[in-house]
């Protein structure tokens, strides 16, 4: 800052004048000097500084008004992560430091660095998919732009830019859903929609759910943490291990999780096996094991299961949790006209999502 060298100066001169004047120069009093000019050079000086002072100060103030109080149209300021709705093609830009939550949805990122998924442990890469219910920090030296793909709930800190977007798009949704492989008169189309619209599941990506696709086990956990309402203080503390989930696995906190909930026991010989199909006796299973042991629900439910075809190929250990399943609705036949329960076939997505819809309707 250049005024106060200028005040310097000025008190340079002063000296110069009182050496002159010590020296027989007559051009002015000692008292005048002393008492008059001294004084009123001081004060101007001051006066300048204070000014300078002040200028830059309230430059700073007015610009963290514009940053802070959203005042303008290029930027703004959020102090927490409170999700607010979001139109379909919405752009959430976010600088170093700032953090993005997709409380639901769907969306891609693209940066300039490195974005961490703080949810998963992991770096998503420029152009990624996000998943509801994970939290995204922007890393230093690194621009990200949140696009968001379908209409959406989410949450952002720090200095952001909002492009709204008109909830257009080149996939033309069924309804209120994004995807285009899912009609509004497939017999699960109203369970796909519970299970997206309250951020149990996301897509496989922007426009596909993959319906007719198997679960595995790592997916479902990931799922129950969900439905549990994502407790981030569980999943700190949990702390059970298996020889075929490693830490940088993006579900190895949910594995650890389910795991310490007494939800899962895994697949044996310290397996989990997470990229396993899960069954649709397994999915019974950890169903019965969440609502018993993590909600602690009377699940008193039973349904005689010896009328079903192939009731012999239910496991001891899945016998009463297909029981509940079969009496409380949960489950019911693969084929019109028998009793068909298939319980060692792979689980799809839409069917496991039509479970989880039965079960929180009746129990949640």
């Amino acid at each position: 800052m250049r005024k106060p060298a200028l005040l310097a100066a000025l008190c340079g001169g002063i000296l110069l004048c009182m050496a002159a004047l010590s020296e027989g120069d007559s051009l002015i009093s000692l008292s005048d000097l002393k008492n008059t000019f001294i004084p009123q050079t001081v004060q101007q000086a001051e006066a300048i500084q204070e000014q300078s002072i002040q200028s830059a100060y309230d430059w700073a103030i007015e610009r963290a008004q514009q940053i802070a109080g959203g005042g303008t149209a290029s930027g703004s300021y959020s102090g927490d992560l409170s999700p607010r709705a979001l139109a379909q093609d919405s752009i959430v830009t976010l600088e170093t430091g700032g953090c993005f939550l997709l409380a639901s949805g769907a969306g891609t990122v693209t940066h300039t660095g490195a974005v961490v998924d703080a949810t998963a442990g992991r770096e998503v890469s420029s152009g990624g998919a996000l998943q509801a219910g994970h939290r995204y920090l922007v890393a230093e030296d690194t621009r990200a732009d949140f696009s968001l793909t379908a209409p959406s709930s989410a949450g952002f800190s720090g200095s952001y830019r909002l492009q709204e977007g008109n909830g257009g798009g080149t996939t033309p949704p069924a309804g209120d859903l994004p995807f285009t492989d899912v009609r509004s008169k497939d017999w699960f189309y109203s369970s796909v929609s519970y299970v997206y619209q309250n951020g149990l599941f996301s897509g496989m990506d922007a426009a596909t759910f993959g319906p007719n696709l198997s679960m595995d086990r790592s997916m479902l956990v990931t799922v129950l943490y969900r439905l549990a309402g994502s407790p981030a203080d569980q999943l700190a503390s949990a702390s059970a291990s298996f020889s075929d989930v490693r830490d940088k696995d993006w579900f190895a906190p949910y594995v650890r999780w389910a795991a310490s909930q007494g939800i899962s026991a895994g697949t044996g010989d310290g397996l989990f096996s997470p990229g396993q199909p899960v069954t649709r006796q397994q999915v019974m299973v950890l169903l019965y094991n969440f609502g018993t042991r993590y909600m602690g629900l009377n699940l008193y439910q039973r349904a005689d299961l010896s009328g079903y075809a192939d009731v012999s190929r239910v496991d001891g250990w899945g016998e009463e949790a297909m029981q509940w399943a079969v009496g409380a609705g949960i489950l019911s036949s693969t084929t019109p006209g028998a009793l068909v329960l298939e319980p060692q076939s792979s689980a799809t997505r839409a069917q496991v999502a039509v479970m989880l819809e039965k079960f929180a309707e009746n129990f949640l």
